[in-house]
């Protein structure tokens, strides 16, 4: 039912639209979410420091250049909307751009779920891309649970409190970034 609109857009899409079909289409909404800031020239990060507000605008920018790169082609299309609203809160309260209208957006299931993954890793993750502090993977999770309705998705309450979840969560965002760099390092260094 939760996924009944973004199936049907896919369909219109002309794509299969079943549950592994459904589920892969919000893993790849997730992978291209952030390719608006492919556009961005990363001062900041490059030296660990927190943004200007010249530069938190620009950052800000990201979203909407993700959406018109994503329109560029069909393959792509069904990803865009996802990357416009993946920085603004469920009720529309928060976040950026303003402009998002998560009502007019039939994917927007897609949206809350990566949402919510990209808070998750952005507030835990200890290379500090956009919070001042990085915060624990318990208190991230509970701010979300605490935040359902606002923030995020209503949904994603009840996600964060079943117990497998929650722990496979928390494996994740420990150890499994950790995990995931060392193997991006050993390929990037035998390469």
């Amino acid at each position: 039912e939760v996924f009944a609109g973004l199936q049907a857009y896919m369909k219109e899409k002309g794509m299969e639209n079943t549950a592994p079909f459904v589920m892969e289409m919000v893993r790849m909404a997730g992978l291209y979410s952030d390719v608006g800031i492919l556009s961005i020239l990363y001062t900041a990060r490059m030296e660990n420091r927190p943004y200007t507000e010249e530069e938190n605008e620009i950052f800000e920018v990201h979203p909407y250049a993700g959406y018109i790169t994503l329109c560029l082609h069909p393959d792509t299309e069904i990803y865009a909307l996802t990357a416009l609203g993946h920085s603004r809160w469920y009720n529309g309260e928060g976040g950026f751009p303003s402009y998002y209208d998560r009502k007019k957006n039939p994917t927007a299931i897609a949206t809350d779920i990566v949402y919510t993954a990209a808070y998750l890793e952005s507030s835990t993750n200890t290379l500090r891309m956009r919070f001042d502090e990085q915060i624990d993977s318990e208190l991230a999770l509970t701010i979300v649970k605490e935040n359902a309705r606002t923030q995020f998705h209503p949904l994603m309450k009840e996600a964060v409190e079943d117990p497998s979840l929650r722990e496979r969560l928390i494996q994740i965002l420990e150890k499994g970034r950790k995990a995931a760099y060392i193997r991006i390092y050993r390929r990037v260094e035998t390469a």
